[in-house]
């Protein structure tokens, strides 16, 4: 018997647009909008301490095992599995199905609080911008699970939080600079200006101004899908910063 049985007792882009979000129709509330990820629950021995321990990896499938494994720096591997992840309560349930949602048995808590976020902002559905795969790996490499519901708002932001402060310099000035070359991807890792972008976080790791500004930022603050706020100071350093 799936979820719902359990619980209820029965189964069951041009620049001149880049300003707006995407217009969605109803119908395309529960359309999947980000890559399948999985956590792989990992034991094995840790090769300093030589004790066993589990570790827990994100992976977009289809998951190459081994390099999961890989990830975890552990050996004598007793197990790698997929772990399954938190199911919805009966309140948030219940929630879905008065906002009209169509409910599957295999959908997770987080699911279901994606749905649920875009049926309560019709309005504003920045929350249903696909997430590019190069984003989506991005957001695998530092643990963080999305919902196949996640939309590129949610990546952006859950990423940027886990950022360090230099790797949220270095994520910055690539975005300004990917929307000036008018470019989409946020493959960062095999960018051609990479020592480019390290220039500018050795120059400006410490820069005050910048800081203060960017602390107000969000990760979506650094959508490529959209154009970026050229008043704020953040970008007026970083844009000085490109056309030197």
């Amino acid at each position: 018997m799936g979820l719902l049985g359990r619980l209820f007792g029965f189964g069951r882009p041009d620049e001149s647009i880049m300003d707006e979000s995407p217009n969605f129709d109803s119908i395309d509330l529960q359309k999947k909008t980000c890559p399948e990820m999985n956590i792989y629950k990992i034991r094995g021995r840790h090769p300093e301490t030589k004790r066993l321990r589990t570790v827990r990896r994100v992976a977009l499938e289809p998951a190459d095992q081994e390099a999961v494994i890989a990830s975890s720096g552990l050996y004598d591997i007793q197990f790698c599995e997929i772990e399954e992840q938190e199911l919805p309560s009966e309140r948030q349930i219940n929630y879905a199905i008065d906002l009209g949602i169509n409910l599957s048995d295999d959908y997770t808590k987080e699911d279901i609080s994606c749905l649920i976020t875009r049926a309560v902002h019709e309005e504003d559905r920045d929350d249903m911008i696909p997430v590019d795969l190069s984003l989506a790996k991005m957001v695998a490499d530092h643990n963080i699970c999305l919902s196949i519901f996640s939309g590129e708002k949610r990546a952006l932001n859950a990423l940027w939080f886990q950022l360090s402060k230099e790797e949220q310099l270095r994520f910055f000035i690539f975005c300004i600079h990917q929307n000036r070359l008018k470019c989409h991807s946020y493959d960062l890792e095999h960018s051609p200006y990479l020592d480019y972008y390290d220039r500018f976080v050795k120059e400006y790791k410490d820069n005050e101004s910048l800081r203060r500004s960017l602390s107000g930022y969000v990760g979506s603050d650094l959508s490529l899908n959209k154009k970026p706020n050229k008043q704020r100071n953040a970008y007026k350093i970083a844009n000085e910063f490109l056309i030197k």
